[in-house]
C-alpha cells in the first residue's frame, strides 16, 4: 500500500497576535519514536506555554493521537490532526509549540492558529510518496541481456546494476500493482528462459507533487 509522508524533519515559525507558533514535523515509523521526538521538542522549548501535537502512524493509519497540552479542549491537538488527515499523511508527528504573546485568541482563534501552524510546516516540508514495490531478482543467459535490458529500461521501474557471472543477475523493484503484468511480459519476450525470484516487499521514495 502506497502512502505519503515527510522525507526529513522540518520546522517553521509564524506569528499570530504576538504569539509565536513553531510547527515541527517529524517522520516516525513507531509510536515510541514519536514520543522520543516529542520529548526532544519539550526539552528544547521548556519555556513555551504549550507543546501541542498529533500523530498518525502505520501503513493503515492505525495509530492516531492528539493532545491539547493545556489549551482548551479540541482547540489544538484536533486541528493539528485534521491537517495531517487532510494531506493524507501517515508516519508523521506534528508538534506545534506556542509562546504566548499576551493576547488571548479565544477558542476559534486557537483552532485557526494551530491549524495554520501545522499547515505551514506541512506546506514547506519535503513530502514524498512511499511506493510499494516487490524486489525481483532475474537470472538469465548472456544472449538475452540486450532484449531484457531494453525491456527493463522502458518499464520505468527502479533498477540496480546487473552482475555478470556465469549468468546475468539483475535486481529490479516493480510496483506491486503491475507485478503480474510485468512477469507475464518478461516471460513472453524471453520464451520463459528467465528465472524470476520475488525477494520481498520494499518501499521506494518517489517525489510527491502538490
Amino acid at each position: 500500500m502506497d502512502y505519503i509522508t515527510v522525507k526529513e524533519n522540518y520546522e517553521s515559525e509564524i506569528e499570530i497576535k504576538k504569539s509565536i507558533f513553531i510547527g515541527h514535523i517529524f517522520h516516525t515509523d513507531t509510536v515510541d519514536e514519536a514520543i522520543d521526538y516529542l520529548e526532544q521538542v519539550r526539552k528544547k522549548h521548556y519555556k513555551a506555554t504549550h507543546n501541542c501535537y498529533a500523530y498518525i502512524i502505520g501503513e493503515n493509519k492505525e495509530h492516531q493521537k492528539a493532545s491539547d497540552d493545556g489549551e482548551p479542549a479540541k482547540t489544538a491537538g484536533r486541528p493539528i490532526l485534521n491537517v495531517i488527515e487532510q494531506n493524507d499523511l501517515t508516519n508523521v508527528l506534528i508538534v506545534v509549540t506556542r509562546y504566548f504573546g499576551g493576547i488571548k485568541l479565544g477558542a476559534g482563534g486557537l483552532i485557526r492558529a494551530y491549524s495554520a501552524s501545522a499547515a505551514d510546516v506541512v506546506q514547506k516540508a519535503n513530502l514524498i510518496k512511499k511506493e510499494t514495490t516487490m524486489k525481483m531478482n532475474l537470472m538469465y543467459d548472456y544472449s538475452l541481456h540486450g532484449k531484457i535490458e531494453d525491456f527493463l529500461r522502458k518499464s520505468g521501474f527502479m533498477l540496480e546494476t546487473p552482475s555478470f557471472l556465469d549468468r546475468v543477475s539483475y535486481n529490479i523493484y516493480v510496483n506491486i500493482n503491475f507485478l503480474d503484468k510485468f512477469k507475464e511480459e518478461l516471460i513472453d519476450i524471453t520464451n520463459a528462459k528467465v528465472e524470476i525470484k520475488e525477494e520481498g516487499i520494499c518501499y521506494i521514495d518517489k517525489p510527491f507533487g502538490r
